[in-house]
């Protein structure tokens, strides 16, 4: 009897594995090679003015300066940078190992969270790649900053949420506690990676609160509330609590003065510029073409969705597609309360707006509520609103799938964006080195903004007889320059003395030499 049940499962069994592999294997494969990507990016590319100065004031020093209350340094990630560093020795791959951490950590985190919302097998791919290979989020899955390390707790926070949304069947209190424990605890670790995110947490383990609070009863609401607000404070208190009571506001200067400002650098933070040697000159024009007009037509999308709720809401209210719905509006609603806490925050305490990579929360909530808008289409097979409704998910799939082929065309391993004027460093280095031993100089005048990575890689290759300075503060003439045209130092350049030792091909960098023969 037992084989014979035994041979009767078997072939369910392999039917299902092979299933799987189908439905997943393309998704499977776009998150396996992000995932090598992120790791070959982290050890072909330069390190940065940031990572530099991370590791430089919070980690080389011997004291525990990795506690420093410092806008630079994010605690967590400067904790784990240390512990690597100590266990592997200093090496560009120990520096962003915990950047790494944590985009693998998004990358699975996304995976699920795809599959979970998106039941077509190419809208689950396009929402995918564009949670994943975003260059605005990429990059920060890279560089030794503790945005990687919040994105993937944040992420996988989010996973857990939308899960609960979407089960079906009811919970116990102990699995709502359980997993409300886990939230909180991923929420905590995620503030600790970067602050930034702390509103986007907070408001988060609130929906998760709210959520728990009406399908768990009264009579357990204050070992549910316990459960989602002890071990974020446990958390917080044990990695962050000196840094955070000791931040000085003089310290939040980076952002913007509109919200506007933050909304235009998302944009260009996301669509940079296309890789000439992945995307051929037409398909390069016309994708620009059709970037230009993606924001508007989401927004179209949006606006068409509400008005297919408002049309259709009683068949709704009983709807599968409801689920899907409401994590929508809740993620929307999440993000819509986040900004409006950094806006109060900017009007009341004068700190800045979110900008750039401090406003990087901002897109993993608003990739998982237009996927989940769009996975909830069509409402309902019997609503006379049906077509429209198909109408309007291929629309928004259209806008997913071209984001997505935008995002794979901007793929590159040579500069981050925000630091791009530094992306040559690690091969000028050893330029550099061999022009000032063969000039007899120990001093070399620098840009502020190559200072710090190359004082990195003087530590990391040992180099004791030569220092790097920047201009501002040098007192004697160098004969030896580093120039980065686009931020200054064209009197350098133009000079008629000077001689160009070496120029790198993306950035501009310039090493040049000046009477080193005096």
């Amino acid at each position: 009897m037992p084989e014979d049940i035994l041979l009767d499962c078997t072939p369910s069994l392999a039917a299902r594995v092979l299933e799987l592999i189908r439905r997943d294997l393309l998704i499977a494969l776009a998150a396996l090679f992000a995932v090598v990507w992120i790791c070959h990016r982290a050890w072909v590319q330069s390190i940065t003015l940031d990572e530099a100065d991370t590791f430089l004031r919070w980690i080389a020093p011997d004291e525990p300066s990795h506690w420093f209350a410092n806008s630079n340094n994010h605690v967590l990630n400067s904790l784990l940078i240390r512990f690597f560093v100590w266990l592997f020795g200093l090496s560009p791959m120990a520096l962003r190992a915990p950047a790494l951490i944590g985009g693998a950590l998004y990358i699975a985190a996304s995976y699920r969270l795809c599959n979970l919302v998106a039941r077509a097998g190419f809208l689950r791919l396009a929402l995918f790649v564009s949670c994943v290979y975003n260059p605005f989020i990429m990059d920060y899955l890279v560089a030794a900053r503790g945005y990687g390390l919040a994105l993937g707790f944040f992420a996988m926070a989010l996973f857990m949420f939308s899960r609960r949304v979407l089960r079906e069947e009811g919970a116990g209190e102990r699995t709502i506690r359980r997993e409300a424990i886990w939230m909180s605890t991923l929420a905590g670790l995620t503030i600790c990676g970067s602050f930034t995110f702390a509103y986007a947490s907070g408001f988060l383990l609130t929906a998760s609160l709210a959520l728990a609070a009406m399908r768990s009863g009264a009579k357990s609401a204050a070992r549910v509330l316990a459960a989602h607000a002890i071990p974020a404070l446990l958390v917080l208190l044990i990695f962050a609590g000196s840094a955070l009571t000791e931040l000085p506001r003089s310290e939040l200067t980076w952002g913007s003065n509109s919200l506007m400002q933050s909304w235009r650098d998302i944009r260009e933070s996301s669509f940079i510029e296309l890789n000439p040697y992945l995307v051929n000159p037409l398909l390069a024009k016309v994708l620009q073409l059709l970037q230009r007009r993606l924001l508007q037509a989401a927004a179209v999308f949006g606006i068409a969705c509400l008005l297919l709720i408002f049309a259709d809401w009683r068949r709704l209210k009983n709807s599968p597609a409801k689920s899907r719905l409401v994590l929508a509006a809740s993620a929307m609603t999440i993000l819509i309360l986040s900004v409006a806490a950094c806006w109060v925050q900017f009007k009341l305490l004068r700190i800045a707006l979110p900008l750039e990579r401090t406003s990087i929360w901002v897109l993993p909530l608003a990739m998982l509520s237009f996927g989940s808008a769009v996975a909830a289409l069509p409402f309902g097979s019997l609503s006379p609103w049906c077509r429209i409704s198909l109408v309007v998910r291929n629309f928004g799939i259209a806008i997913l799938a071209i984001s997505a082929v935008y995002f794979i065309g901007e793929i590159r391993d040579s500069y981050f964006r925000l630091w791009r004027d530094g992306a040559e460093v690690k091969e000028a280095f050893p330029v550099i080195i061999s022009a000032a031993r063969r000039a007899g100089v120990n001093v070399v005048a620098s840009d502020w903004f190559v200072t710090s990575p190359l004082r990195f890689y003087k530590v990391l290759y040992k180099v004791e007889d030569i220092d790097f300075i920047e201009f501002e503060n040098i007192k004697q003439n160098p004969c030896l320059y580093v120039v980065v045209p686009d931020r200054g130092g064209g009197e350098i350049l133009r000079a008629k003395d000077s001689q160009v030792v070496w120029r790198g091909a993306i950035s501009g960098m310039t090493v040049v030499a000046r009477n080193c023969n005096r």
